[in-house]
This record gives C-alpha cells, sequence and structure tokens, in this order.
C-alpha cells in the first residue's frame, strides 16, 4: 500500500502492480523465514532483479492479467529470500535507487509515505473487492443486483 501512496505517475506500457505486490509481500515472507535487516534488504533486491510487469495481458483482455501478480511472487521472491538466507548480498535501494521500482515505473514517486512504515497500520484504509472485475464495473454489476433484488427478476442458464 505504502507504493501506491507514494505514486504520482501514470504507467505507461509497464504494470508495477505485480512487483509492487510481491514487495509488499517479501518482507513479511523474509520475517516468517527468520531473515534479519540486511539478510531481507538482500531478498527485497534480488528479487527486484528477477522481476518484470508488462500491460499488454491488460489490453489483450486475456487471463494472464491476473496471473502476473501469482507468478512474480511465486517463485522470484521465494527464490530471492532463500538466497539471501544463505548469504547472496543483493542491491538495497529496490525501490529508490537510480533504476529501482521508483525510477523505472513512476519517476514522481514521493517516498513520503515510507517514513510512516513501522507507525501507521493501514489495514483499516483498504477495501475488499466485492466482484472477480475490474473497480470500474464494480458500480455497474451492484446496481444491475440491487434492481434485479427489488423487481423479482429471476433468469436462467441456457
Amino acid at each position: 500500500m505504502t507504493l501506491g501512496l507514494s505514486a504520482r505517475a501514470r504507467r505507461c506500457g509497464s504494470s508495477g502492480r505485480p512487483i509492487a505486490a510481491a514487495l509488499a509481500r517479501s518482507p513479511g515472507s523474509a520475517l516468517l523465514a527468520g531473515l534479519d535487516e540486511t539478510q531481507t534488504r538482500d531478498a527485497l533486491g534480488i528479487y527486484y532483479g528477477q522481476c518484470a510487469g508488462t500491460m499488454q495481458a491488460h489490453i489483450e483482455a486475456t487471463p494472464a492479467t491476473g496471473d502476473a501478480d501469482g507468478l512474480c511472487a511465486r517463485g522470484s521472491a521465494v527464490t530471492a529470500i532463500e538466497l539471501a538466507r544463505r548469504g547472496m548480498p543483493g542491491p538495497h535501494a529496490p525501490i529508490s535507487g537510480q533504476f529501482g521500482y521508483f525510477a523505472l515505473f513512476d519517476g514522481a514517486a514521493d517516498p513520503a509515505p515510507f517514513d510512516a512504515l513501522g507507525r501507521a497500520w493501514r489495514i483499516c484504509e483498504l477495501s475488499h473487492k466485492p466482484f472477480p472485475s475490474g473497480r470500474a464495473t464494480h458500480g455497474g454489476i451492484d446496481g444491475l443486483q440491487r434492481l434485479i433484488a427489488a423487481h423479482g427478476i429471476a433468469g436462467r442458464i441456457r
């Protein structure tokens, strides 16, 4: 969430979402794996070197759109954590470095939200995604469900 709060620019042609999701999961996974601070930084840097993101699946409307999150986190983050645990050093500025996440995916990012890490807990600011579709469709789906319920419309699948 902190990466999202830091974002300022629109992404053109690349999707930082799966990368941001795995970067966000990596510290928690590193904690569960028993890594110390240096190893966690190494794991983030090692992971960042393995990830990629693209908007091509979005514009082609293929199921691979949703796979990107899982595929970025699946092997790469786990591998990075294990390599760091075994002593492999990694870059320590994968988010804010010259070629880090901000530079490649959001050149106008404001890293100020990171100052609150460990003090501000943002879990209450999150919402669930009620439908397995893009957020822009949720209002229409909700409205349609309400109309169906209010007017007793029944349908059947053929």
